[in-house]
């Protein structure tokens, strides 16, 4: 069980975080209240808005939505004295949470885990596509591993919705990326329509 009271951030980078932190915290009979002094940080607009559902407004919300804008802001305003909450996926290094550990003292809370899902990979080698879209990192070494471990897709472009999932796409060796505007589903559909059309 983890000490709400102690901390004095909690940064969310997904809302599965803000889904899964808000079932355990209501599990150990805390509610909203406890929350009361913490600055609450958010990667994105979908996670903002998720959190929004609680009751809960973000004090802090980069204007790019990425891990690495808000870790601009709060490497200016975090003090090594403060106690920051992390709740994050399962087993997946996050280039956040490791910057962060170099300002403050920082408890990852491993509270959801990406679970892959069985996919015939004969039918997904076998056919040309117009775009492939990937909505986080995850999806993208998911199928890689499906795959044994590359990215042998016919595929014209590669739809990444930010710069974390374009890394990981460029780290299996695909050159054709077009990258969403902004980190949102909203512009990530957008982006799918200009190179499908």
């Amino acid at each position: 069980n983890i000490n709400i009271n102690e901390f004095t951030y909690i940064i969310f980078t997904s809302k599965y975080g803000v889904k899964y932190f808000f079932k355990q915290m209501f599990e150990q009979g805390n509610d909203i209240r406890n929350l009361k002094d913490k600055k609450i940080c958010v990667v994105g607009s979908s996670t903002q808005k998720f959190l929004m559902t609680y009751g809960v407004v973000a004090d802090i919300v980069p204007d790019e939505y990425s891990g690495e804008s808000l870790f601009k802001i709060l490497k200016n305003i975090i003090k090594p004295t403060d106690k920051i909450l992390f709740p994050k996926v399962k087993k997946k290094s996050d280039t956040l949470y490791n910057n962060l550990k170099e300002l403050a003292d920082v408890t990852p809370i491993e509270i959801y885990d990406n679970i892959p899902i069985n996919v015939n990979i004969d039918d997904i080698s076998n056919k040309k596509y117009k775009c492939s879209v990937f909505t986080c990192s995850s999806s993208v070494d998911n199928l890689a591993n499906a795959m044994g471990g590359n990215l042998n897709i016919t595929c014209e472009n590669f739809v990444s919705i930010g710069k974390s999932t374009t890394e990981t796409l460029k780290k299996y060796g695909v050159k054709n990326i077009v990258q969403s505007k902004k980190s949102t589903i909203e512009s990530l559909v957008q982006t799918v329509l200009e190179v499908t059309i």
